[in-house]
């Protein structure tokens, strides 16, 4: 019995659908990045307090991103997030940092291609956010699913690694205690 192939290994893409996806994908992220580049370069180049490398309105972005996914948005856990997150992509090479600067660009410009609105993604309400952020979820396009779950991930990641969050999970902590020396 062979094998199951991949779905990924199965999937009909010729040269037309290649160009036509490859095409689509470089115009979103150029348009996102000219769009946020059309801002005034100090706005461009401001660092909120405590933020390492995002600037003012990729750290916004980020923000209200975590807002609209976490759990319990107002908590101090919540909060905490993208101060996280900022300090993480801090090691990072500046190509990847780069990569997820192109992403909350694209995030927040993003309401012009996907929603037809004038608002950028902070500008949004509530509600507004997270329907967008699910059409993000399940988008046709592979990009948008993989870059949606791939900043997702991240937000959860640093959200749960936080003791104050792991009560309502039902995790005690680790098992081997703390040494301090």
């Amino acid at each position: 019995m062979a094998a199951p192939e991949s779905y990924f290994l199965n999937a009909a893409l010729d040269r037309r659908d290649f160009l036509k996806k490859s095409l689509l994908g470089s115009l979103l992220f150029g348009s996102a990045g000219f769009v946020a580049s059309c801002k005034p370069r100090a706005a461009l180049e401001a660092r909120p307090e405590g933020v390492l490398i995002l600037n003012v309105a990729e750290f916004g972005t980020l923000t209200q991103f975590c807002r609209a996914v976490l759990p319990e948005a107002d908590s101090p856990a919540s909060q905490a997030v993208p101060y996280r997150v900022d300090r993480e992509i801090s090691y990072w090479q500046e190509k990847n940092r780069a990569q997820v600067k192109s992403l909350l660009a694209l995030i927040e410009q993003g309401t012009k291609y996907f929603l037809y609105s004038w608002d950028s993604f902070r500008e949004l309400p509530t509600q507004r956010q997270q329907d967008y952020l699910r059409g993000w979820e399940s988008s046709r396009f592979g990009f948008r699913r993989q870059a949606f779950q791939a900043l997702r991930m991240m937000a959860f990641f640093f959200y749960y690694a936080q003791d104050a969050t792991w009560k309502a999970i039902g995790y005690d902590g680790p098992w081997v205690e703390k040494v301090n020396h």
